[in-house]
C-alpha cells in the first residue's frame, strides 16, 4: 500500500515547488547597527517565492537580503568576465547556525520572472 502525503500534511505552506539547485551567490545586506556587509553563500534550493541558502561565515543580524547572482559573459574565445545579474531582494524568513556558518530561509520580495514574462515574445512562439 503506498500513501501520499499532502504539502498540507507535512506543514509545507510554499506556494510553488522547490527545485535542489547549488549556485554560488553573494548576499549584500545592512546590520542592525547600519554596517554593510557581504558574505559569498550557495543556494541549496530554489524556488519562484524563495531560497535556502548556505553562508559560511557568520551572517551579521538582519531583516533582508539583496542576492546577487554572478553570471558570465564571454569577453573573447578563451577569457570569461564574471558579471552581476540583476539581483533579488530577499527577508530573512529564517537563520540557523551552525558551526562557523549559518542556513538561510529567504523569501523574496518580488517573484523572479518566468520566462515567458521576460521574453513575452517567446509565450507566442
Amino acid at each position: 500500500m503506498t500513501a501520499s502525503v499532502s504539502r498540507a500534511d507535512t506543514g509545507d505552506r510554499r506556494r510553488w515547488p522547490r527545485q535542489p539547485t547549488a549556485m554560488p551567490i553573494r548576499l549584500h545586506g545592512v546590520d542592525r547597527n547600519g554596517a554593510r556587509f557581504s558574505r559569498e553563500a550557495s543556494t541549496l534550493d530554489i524556488s519562484r517565492g524563495g531560497s535556502l541558502v548556505v553562508v559560511r561565515e557568520p551572517l551579521p543580524d538582519c531583516d533582508s537580503l539583496h542576492l546577487e547572482i554572478p553570471v558570465r559573459e564571454l569577453a573573447s574565445e578563451t577569457e570569461l568576465r564574471p558579471l552581476a545579474a540583476p539581483g533579488l531582494q530577499a527577508r530573512v524568513a529564517r537563520v540557523i547556525d551552525y558551526g562557523r556558518g549559518s542556513m538561510v530561509g529567504l523569501e523574496f520580495q518580488q517573484r523572479p520572472a518566468t520566462s515567458a514574462e521576460a521574453n513575452p515574445l517567446s509565450a507566442k512562439l
